[in-house]
């Protein structure tokens, strides 16, 4: 899938999120292009006007540049299915929610004022905000702003720091530099500045503090981020009642002060409390990273592709061919021929590889060829008989409602997804024809729902030799809430590989009859 993603500008909390889906989805081609819904070169805006035609789905992240492209070039604006991301509180009821397919907020309050929205909560990379177990023993308070500006309440802080003592640490940009004179001017000698600094950076300063605090003004913010970033990094969150502190406070796990925004005295008498409690902050760290752990901006990315999904095809369900592979890089290059041949055109294709010999690089080729998304996989089976475990790594990471398996020694003729979607069912496991013999249930070209095949338990990763896994599958999933094998002639499939044969593996599938027997016998 092609997906334009509009932001505002740059380096913004908005961008950061945008570029977080980007870096999650490598399988699609997503392009993230900041507008400006008023600085902006005109040949700037011509080249957007590409990137609209050569998209599949518009993601606007924020709707007044959504606005600039609408009215400028409605014609390409409208040719397209487009979703909208309010990340401002205060322009939610806009009148530009009527140009978009679907809207998309990031908590519970604007959720409940804008109940048709979709609400994807706000997530962070934890993979690079990774929990520090060392905790500083500085009197150092920080706070992280997308601008430097009164709506942040950054010169309180600094006055309550000053007073108090406290060394005050300020990221951000500079908004409003008469603003920003005023900050240094009462911050005092203990007083650290950052802007623009890199996200290496701003963790570093996250590692060496002892408070972070948000003090932005009601009905202002969405987020922020810095509160989520905080929390993972094991930094104690002093905040007002704000965006999505609601969604995220649990009592226990940050300090939420009720005083006015400008209201020094009080934010110093809870500052100063927190500061002084050294076993209190202790808990707050682990007890915060019990609830940012869920916040993982991998959940986040997959929550989008979903709704991309509804926008690209909303009338055909995602099929996700599964196509395991070991050492057969010719096999497995014609079977994926056969995949990328489909007519079914909503589709992507998962390769779950355990070899040895380099299969990515007939992957990488492939996507060339291509619309569908094709994701790869490569893990070490450590010399094990790894077709199970190949398997489910290829539906973990799959995203279609519908499975079809197809083992890298075959290649499904071009209608065999469409038929196999036209005869699915819930509690139904479907297998079609291989070179044209009518055979018995085997599940290496076949067709499940993933919900079904999730529930049922999936392959048995016990059977580690060939010739009896699909004996446990009947013996598993037959006669489990009605559920049927259905066998479909008509999907075909035609060998690139012979098995191997079936002398040298005698031995191998006593092994794995035994196991059958074991398991279900008793």
């Amino acid at each position: 899938m092609r997906i334009l993603i509009i932001t505002d500008k740059q380096g913004t909390a908005i961008d950061r999120l945008a570029r977080s889906v980007q870096r999650n989805l490598l399988h699609h081609q997503i392009i993230v292009l900041p507008v400006h819904p008023k600085r902006n070169d005109v040949n700037d805006l011509y080249d957007v006007v590409n990137f609209m035609k050569w998209a599949d789905v518009i993601d606007v992240h924020y709707w007044k540049s959504g606005q600039l492209l609408r009215t400028t070039f409605a014609e390409e604006f409208s040719a397209k299915p487009k979703v909208l991301f309010h990340f401002n509180p205060y322009d939610i009821n806009t009148e530009e929610n009527q140009y978009y397919d679907l809207v998309v907020v990031g908590n519970e309050e604007i959720h409940n004022r804008v109940p048709f929205a979709h609400l994807v909560p706000y997530c962070i990379d934890l993979s690079f905000f990774k929990y520090n177990p060392e905790y500083t023993e500085e009197e150092r308070v920080m706070m992280s702003v997308n601008r430097i500006e009164g709506k942040k309440g950054v010169l309180e802080v600094a006055k309550a720091c000053k007073d108090l003592g406290y060394i005050f640490t300020l990221v951000g940009r500079v908004s409003k530099p008469d603003y920003m004179r005023q900050v240094i001017s009462e911050a005092g000698d203990k007083f650290e500045f950052y802007e623009d600094a890199t996200d290496e950076k701003l963790r570093e300063i996250y590692y060496k503090s002892a408070i972070h605090v948000c003090n932005s003004i009601d009905s202002y913010e969405s987020g922020t981020l810095p509160i989520l970033e905080a929390m993972a990094c094991g930094v104690p969150v002093l905040t007002r009642k704000i965006g999505h502190v609601p969604d995220l406070f649990n009592g226990s796990n940050m300090v939420v002060r009720v005083g006015a925004q400008e209201d020094v005295d009080d934010l110093k008498v809870q500052l100063k409390k927190l500061m002084q409690a050294k076993v209190l902050r202790t808990s707050i760290r682990e007890k915060a990273w019990e609830t940012v752990k869920n916040r993982d901006d991998r959940r986040m990315a997959l929550d989008i592709q979903k709704l991309y999904y509804k926008l690209f095809k909303p009338n055909k369900q995602l099929v996700s061919i599964i196509i395991p592979t070991r050492d057969n890089p010719d096999a497995f290059s014609e079977s994926l021929i056969g995949a990328i041949g489909q007519d079914y055109d909503n589709c992507e294709i998962v390769v779950a590889d355990s070899g040895d010999q380099p299969i990515k690089p007939i992957v990488d080729e492939a996507r060339k060829l291509t619309a569908f998304p094709i994701k790869y996989i490569h893990f070490d089976a450590k010399g094990t008989y790894s077709l199970a475990e190949a398997r489910n790594r290829a539906v973990i990471e799959s995203d279609g409602k519908i499975l079809v398996f197809c083992d890298a020694r075959m290649k499904m003729l071009p209608n065999a997804v469409s038929l196999f979607v036209s005869f699915y069912r819930p509690q139904a496991w479907l297998w079609g024809s291989k070179d044209g013999v009518i055979k018995g249930f085997v599940e290496n070209f076949s067709c499940i729902g993933r919900d079904d095949f999730v529930r049922h338990g999936m392959f048995n990763e016990r059977m580690q030799w060939y010739g009896g896994m699909t004996q446990e599958l009947r013996s598993r999933f037959e006669g489990k809430n009605n559920f049927e094998f259905i066998f479909l002639q008509e999907a075909q499939a035609v060998s690139v590989k012979r098995a191997t044969s079936k002398n040298k593996r005698r031995e191998d599938i006593i092994n794995a009859k035994f196991l059958v027997y074991k398991l279900h016998s008793k």
